[in-house]
């Protein structure tokens, strides 16, 4: 899995050096040898993530260029330093490396990592072979220490490849390895891999930006919990956040909601983007692929409550064996990708025709983005995977043959081709009682927004509700951010005293909060039943009740302000 670094915290710990800002450096002297890298420091991991087996490259003595010790990368080793997924400024990445005659050595840079490579550079037998839409070859010496240093300008497009302080060729960075161009550039991540005869030495890696300099989209916002009343307060707040990056930040907002044991008028329906099938798509050879439809909250937020119960999908050529049909919960919002699997159940399809998949264990929707999709292996020249014959539509359709998800973007100039992935949702559902305005947006560096929090207590009646405003950004750092809200009715023991009183957190397991707007003289715990548990003298508006030590159950809660007393009921986990 993808991890991104904390870059604001490296930043506070960077140099000028000949107008350069030093992001990362890493002369590999801090690991021992007994140890992987990336079970060290949090600055190196493996393609998969893990931190140990083939995949994860140790330290040596046996080669340096400064120092005792080197990364020693041989064969199966695949290791990543992850940039952060900029997208403008001016970057420099430089390394050093020894390959030793009858070996190779390689680093690919990628755009978006596991999915769209920007240049790939093979070392081999004294020639390097750069790979960057084009082919292009150059010598380098054997058995000794090379350095590697590359100049990248997001702002105009230009990459620029340096051995031994020599330039050796300068071409567009949007480029792709394999041919074509990217539409969003970025600097993703460096990936030093070792195939089958591969081994190499790195040594004094270091990443820098140079004039002038910016810094990632970096969120700033309170996440405190939220408490609010049906009955007495506005019905709406205001939720600032800023961006103090100097780049644009993107984001985009939505709620997902807990069970508020009320029933909405939802009906029974479909949660989808393509139109009617009309064609197939498929692969000269055979692969084993994921495909799926990204559902984000312009679907599930009409389906909050329900539950998707099937999974339509139209399958033209029969793939090679059975297909498994996945319902998964978001992944990172820089990154878009499947994560955690929420439901699935492998089926045996059949061809030319819609195939309808009830799922073992329905999915409820919250209202938060979720996947649905299949793995299938593919025929060799086979086209099994439906589409439908309208553009697609965008951060929607995903297909996985490795590690990482990639967008796909449609056959021909015009992109046609919405998976035919279909989501059957059916159930009551749950009054959706909170919104968020604006629900997506772009930040300027150094610039302030506000959200508007709308609430809507109709359907609600006297129940206490419990939702998460979800705040999504490309802070590589902090994709999302997470503020829980508890809205609740708060009313006298008439039912006439005007007096607002929050208990959180509930559940609860060491200490309930109780806040009021009006001074607390004491307070009443009883159990569900009746009895009389505790009692504690306040006098002020805020107090803590300890919890700790009572067992699990509900349980009433009596505030008394003198004359007057509001009840509330809470839960001890």
């Amino acid at each position: 899995m993808k991890k991104h670094l904390t870059l604001l915290s490296l930043l506070l710990a960077s140099s000028f050096i000949s107008a350069q800002t030093v992001i990362f450096t890493d002369d590999f002297e801090s690991y021992n040898t007994t140890e992987s890298i990336p079970s060290q420091t949090t600055n190196w991991q493996t393609w998969s993530g893990g931190t140990t087996g083939s995949e994860a490259s140790f330290v040596s003595a046996e080669q340096t260029y400064s120092g005792i010790k080197s990364m020693k990368v041989v064969e199966n080793n695949d290791m990543v330093y992850d940039f952060g997924g900029v997208s403008t400024g001016l970057w420099r990445i430089s390394f050093w490396m020894y390959i030793e005659a009858g070996k190779t050595g390689y680093f690919n840079v990628e755009h978006v990592f596991g999915s769209k490579w920007a240049f790939e550079c093979y070392f081999e037998n004294g020639i390097l072979t750069l790979k960057n839409g084009e082919t292009s070859t150059f010598s380098y010496p054997t058995d000794t220490w090379i350095n590697i240093l590359l100049d990248i300008d997001l702002d105009s497009d230009e990459a620029t490849l340096n051995l031994n302080d020599v330039e050796l060729i300068s071409w567009p960075y949007s480029n792709l390895a394999s041919g074509g161009t990217w539409a969003t550039p970025k600097l993703d991540i460096i990936n030093f891999y070792a195939g089958t005869g591969f081994e190499f030495f790195v040594d004094d890696f270091s990443f820098a930006n140079t004039v002038p300099f910016v810094i990632i989209p970096t969120i700033v916002i309170e996440t405190t919990p939220i408490f609010k009343c049906m009955n007495y307060w506005p019905p709406s707040l205001e939720l600032p956040f800023s961006n103090v990056g100097t780049m644009d930040m993107e984001y985009s907002v939505y709620v997902k909601f807990d069970d508020p044991s009320v029933s909405s008028t939802l009906v029974a329906g479909k949660m989808k983007y393509d139109g009617d099938n009309a064609s197939a798509i498929g692969w000269q050879e055979s692969y084993e692929l994921y495909a799926a439809v990204r559902f984000q909250n312009d679907q599930t937020s009409m389906h909050v409550g329900q539950e998707i119960e099937s999974v339509d999908i139209f399958i033209n050529d029969l793939p090679i064996g059975d297909i498994t049909v996945y319902v998964w919960n978001k992944g990172s919002f820089v990154d878009p990708g499947a994560t955690t699997i929420l439901s699935e159940k492998t089926f045996t399809p059949v061809a030319h025709s819609w195939n309808t998949i009830t799922l073992n264990n329905p999915v409820q929707i919250i209202g938060e983005e979720i996947w649905v999709g299949y793995k299938f292996t593919t025929p060799a020249g086979g086209n099994t995977l439906g589409i439908d014959g309208e553009t697609v539509t965008p951060a929607t359709n995903y297909l996985k043959s490795g590690i990482a998800w990639g967008e796909f973007y449609g056959v021909g100039q015009t992109g046609i081709g919405n998976f035919s992935i279909r989501a059957n949702v059916a159930g009551a559902g749950w009054p959706t009682w909170l919104s968020v305005t604006p629900q997506a947006g772009i930040v300027e560096g150094d610039e302030s927004q506000v959200l508007t929090l709308n609430f809507n207590p109709e359907e609600l009646n006297y129940y206490t509700c419990y939702a998460t405003i979800v705040v999504g950004c490309n802070d590589y750092s902090q994709n999302w951010t997470e503020i829980p809200v508890t809205y609740e009715f708060c009313v006298g023991i008439d039912n006439t005293t005007k007096i607002g009183v929050i208990t959180y957190p509930n559940p609860a397991t060491q200490n309930i909060n109780v806040v009021s707007d009006a001074s607390i003289s004491s307070i009443s715990v009883y159990s569900i039943s009746g009895h009389f548990i505790k009692s504690i003298q306040v006098n002020a508006t805020t107090t803590k009740i300890d919890v700790a030590n009572m067992p699990s159950g509900m349980y009433v809660m009596e505030v008394n302000f003198g004359n007057d007393v509001v009840k509330s009921k809470f839960v001890v986990k």
